[in-house]
């Protein structure tokens, strides 16, 4: 289903190429990125993890693993006459099936209609958030990775369908709008598959050496999954889920996601913001936000960051559960508190202040260390998995420890980032 996702939107961008009737010399270019990493995780409760796709991380799992940043990417672009371009993009990554399968994370024409106006159309980038064009680059970041208090509310980094950009001179600066709407479709997780429709708006001023950015993503979305997978029993009890008692279906899920943000490089001195809130229906709200500044000193850039995630959860969770006979059922049969069992998992609750260090040792090569201390609330009575792995198919506890109590780790990660 996903290679006939991309195929559609794939073969609605050539259309362009044919509407065009171009006959122009084409010019190919190649790149490429990628990121080594090592983090070691000092708390062995539960797995730190980069995204919601990875299956595991460094703590319970193994105190020190390799694949919370690491990855590579490569890309070709063709550009055909002045107006017309293709481009696609594969990156390879710890991926929910514990593999590092390769994936296409853009596969589109470009038609540059005018100097400032675009239309493409095949897997585009979805600018959910600030640094979405470049979030896979660890080279174009300051930071060893982007906040997950933040980052990790979203993880759609790309949609099939179509692409508009406009840009214009306001005032001293540059306004560039962007709208985009296509396919979402993802695995999620082993056996939890996601599925619908996601529509964007997101623009961008830039003024001086100052960039503000505000992005609006809306989608409605069907999820599918295995009913013995662990991750979907906190699902049966929300409000928006239909309970066959075989398989847990969400149709017609609505979520939307705000984003806020600002950034500042001046040469020397740079700063980075974003503030989100995240509503998904059933779902506890979501807020989130980080700070982070630095200060580059020849090729050493020495950084300061602060990131906390809040949750809010929906009264209407607690009368789902109660009127719901046969998820009433299966708790007792686990014999947990019925309360809890709507929230379980759900709740992202954490705070996270990091301290850094980035070296450029050469134009394409960057190393960077960084220090992360995260606190994550928790107990009995609202049972709190943060960005944490705490439950998985691997460890098949309903209730895993790490969610009812308050976990303190430091994390210590080495990367080396590069492009070519």
């Amino acid at each position: 289903m996903k290679r006939k996702a991309l195929a559609v939107s794939v073969s609605a961008g050539i259309a362009l190429l044919a509407a065009g009737g171009v006959q122009a010399e084409t010019s190919v270019s190649f790149s490429g990125f990628g990121t080594l990493g090592v983090t070691h995780n000092d708390n062995r409760d539960a797995d730190f993890v980069a995204n919601r796709f990875q299956p595991n991380g460094p703590g319970k799992s193994s105190p020190t693993m390799f694949g919370v940043d690491t990855k590579a990417g490569v890309q070709f672009t063709a550009q055909i006459g002045s107006d017309l371009s293709a481009v696609v993009q594969a990156v390879t990554d710890h991926r929910v099936d514990n593999s590092y399968a390769p994936r296409f994370e853009w596969a589109n024409l470009k038609y540059q209609v005018t100097k400032d106006l675009y239309v493409r159309a095949g897997r585009v980038v979805a600018p959910v958030f600030m640094v979405s064009d470049f979030r896979n680059v660890g080279y174009a970041q300051t930071m060893v990775r982007m906040p997950v208090e933040v980052y990790g509310q979203n993880p759609v980094s790309y949609l099939d369908g179509i692409d508009l950009g406009y840009r214009m001179g306001i005032g001293d600066g540059t306004l560039s709008v962007q709208a985009t709407s296509g396919l979402v479709k993802t695995l999620a997780q082993q056996g939890l598959e996601v599925s619908g429709h996601g529509s964007l708006l997101s623009l961008a001023y830039e003024r001086d050496a100052s960039t503000f950015r505000f992005g609006y993503f809306r989608n409605k979305v069907k999820i599918e999954g295995d009913p013995v997978d662990q991750f979907l029993l906190p699902f049966r009890y929300a409000s928006f889920i239909n309970y066959t008692g075989a398989v847990p279906i969400a149709d017609g899920l609505r979520s939307r996601l705000l984003d806020l943000g600002y950034s500042y490089d001046s040469g020397n001195w740079l700063a980075q913001a974003e503030y989100i809130q995240s509503r998904v229906g059933g779902i506890p709200d979501s807020n989130a936000g980080y700070l982070m500044g630095g200060y580059r000193v020849g090729k050493f850039t020495p950084y300061l960051s602060y990131a906390k995630s809040v949750s809010k959860r929906p009264p209407r969770d607690q009368q789902a559960v109660a009127s719901c006979t046969n998820c009433l059922t299966e708790l007792l049969a686990y014999g947990i508190n019925v309360v809890n069992a709507s929230s379980h998992m759900v709740l992202n609750e954490q705070q996270t202040v990091s301290l850094g260090v980035r070296y450029d040792v050469a134009k394409n090569v960057a190393l960077k260390m960084q220090l992360d201390h995260i606190r994550k609330p928790g107990s009995l009575t609202s049972p709190n998995a943060g960005w944490f792995k705490v439950g998985t198919p691997s460890y098949p506890d309903l209730y895993p420890l790490a969610a009812t109590k308050d976990i303190n780790a430091n994390l210590l990660t080495l990367t080396a980032d590069f492009v070519f």
